[in-house]
Order: structure tokens, then sequence, then C-alpha cells
């Protein structure tokens, strides 16, 4: 009984450890800040790694309190193609309340409902009607696009920004999963034999 809970116990740990393939796109380093309302569109292109996203945001700051204290909400668009900020190209839009970020962090968009076209640009950006909002930025450390302020491109710039797509099994984990089994299986027969 100890050995079948012992064999049970390295299926379940090889089915779970087992690495997952996912392209998140995360650039994380910031140097500078620009305020969205003066800078508007303000966002970042991005080259589309996976098929099938989670989640797209930029790192907002609360940079002026005094200008609108209870001001929370700003918009957050994706648009298809690079630098592209126009109604036509716009994919989706939503409002999104940064009561849950506190002065810093990420304001996601929920784009799991667009299917993206792999190896082709898309844009995120931001809108705000007041001066209490800005967007972190950092180097130019993010080769598969840009950042844009005022819709102009800014080669040696890129915004702190994420696009998290949803963690796949990689071949090697079913493979894994399999020869769990297998020898599950061939341990039984041998003890009953």
């Amino acid at each position: 009984m100890k050995k079948n809970v012992a064999q049970l116990t390295i299926l379940l740990f090889l089915m779970f450890s087992a690495a997952s393939v996912h392209a998140s796109i995360i650039q994380d380093s910031s140097n500078g800040w620009y305020q969205i309302q003066h800078f508007e569109p303000i966002g970042q292109s991005f080259t589309a790694e996976e098929s099938h996203s989670l989640l797209a945001g930029m790192y907002v700051g609360d940079g002026n309190e005094s200008h609108a204290p209870n001001d929370y909400l700003i918009t957050i668009k994706l648009f298809s193609g690079a630098g592209i900020f126009t109604s036509d190209h716009e994919l989706l839009s939503q409002e999104v309340d940064l009561h849950s970020i506190g002065a810093r962090g990420y304001a996601n968009l929920d784009i799991s409902s667009i299917l993206f076209d792999v190896g082709s640009s898309y844009t995120i950006a931001l809108y705000n009607d007041n001066p209490r909002w800005g967007l972190e930025v950092g180097g130019d450390l993010y080769s598969g696009g840009m950042f844009y302020a005022s819709g102009i491109g800014h080669s040696g710039t890129d915004a702190r920004f994420q696009v998290v797509s949803a963690p796949v099994p990689e071949p090697s984990t079913f493979a894994l999963v399999g020869l769990g089994i297998l020898g599950v299986g061939f341990a039984r027969r041998f003890r009953k034999s």
C-alpha cells in the first residue's frame, strides 16, 4: 500500500511540475515617466507571440493626486498594427478602475476574446482626461515593438508593459504523464505475478 502511495505521489508530481510553454511578454524595467493626458495617444506596440493571450497591461503611476483625487478610471485600448490609433483598427476598449493597484501597478486589459495573428503587430494605448496618471517607461529593451507618445514612435524607449499568455502544456508534459501511467501499470503487473 505504501508503495502505491509513493508511485501515485511521483506520478502526480510529474504531472504538475512539468514545465509549460507560454510566450508572455514582460518589459518590467523603467527609468522615466510620461503623463498620460499630455501625451495621448500613448502606448506600446508589440509582436504577437501566441494566438491566445489573457491580459495586456501597462504600468501606471499616480503622479499628481491633487489633480482629481477621486479619479481612478483610465481607458485602455488595443489596436491592430504598430502605432495605429484609429477607430477602424481598434479591437478592444475598456475602462479600468485603478483602485486595486493603489499608487502604482499594472492596469490590465482582458484580451482573452482576441485571436491574435502570430508575428503581427498590435498596440496597447492609454487614455485619461486629467494630469494625475502617468506611464512608466524604460530603455529600448523590447525588440518586438516601440513606445508611442502623442502618436509618435520613440525607437529608444519602451513602456513598462506586459502581455500575459495562457500556459500551454509542452508535449514533454504529455510524454511524462504517459510514461508515469505506464510505469505504475508495469509495477502493478509485476507485483501481482
